[in-house]
């Protein structure tokens, strides 16, 4: 998987490049110039998390099965965090549904709609975090110390995936909101 996301990682970048330079050719614009490559920005940053919590993952492996209970914890923070991912593609694609529609309210509305779940997806991993931190931490003295400090790490590194997904939809609504 993560030689797959490399690979996307580098067709992202590549795209992301040509619409920086095309976009400042543009006379006419739906969109400001800074919206946008904040957006860019911040996809970039999602793709960028998830590379980074595969390659983690191939670091280490924790020496003692981890409990069930932080397995399910860490199962869900992955689907919370999908969600917000799956949400930010649909308010980003939703954008050319919105100049179509000469920024329909009833579409506006729907991205609204849209940042809201990722936004909640993006608290829910949050707290999700939380909860595998204090668990993680109260094992201190029967996980190794290493092991701690690596599923810490890749707890943080889901988050940050959210994290970015989250910036692109709250931009995303300011672009609707205008």
């Amino acid at each position: 998987m993560s030689e797959e996301v490399d690979v996307l990682e580098d067709k992202a970048d590549e795209i992301k490049i040509l619409i920086r330079e095309s976009y400042t050719k543009l006379k006419f614009v739906y969109f400001d110039r800074v919206d946008i490559l904040t957006i860019l920005h911040e996809e970039d940053g999602v793709i960028d998390a998830v590379d980074d919590f595969l390659k983690a993952l191939m670091l280490n492996k924790v020496e003692k099965p981890v409990i069930a209970e932080i397995q399910n914890i860490m199962i869900e923070l992955a689907e919370s965090c999908s969600d917000a991912v799956e949400g930010m593609v649909k308010s980003v694609s939703d954008l050319l549904l919105l100049v179509e529609s000469s920024f329909a309210p009833s579409v506006a509305l729907e991205e609204d709609r849209t940042a809201t779940r990722v936004e909640s997806n993006e608290s829910n991993t949050d707290k999700l975090s939380l909860i595998a931190g204090k668990k993680i931490f109260s094992l201190k003295n029967a996980i190794h110390p290493v092991d701690i400090y690596y599923l810490e790490k890749l707890i943080r590194l889901l988050t940050r995936i959210a994290d970015h997904a989250e910036n692109v939809a709250e931009r995303v609504r300011m672009i609707t909101h205008i």
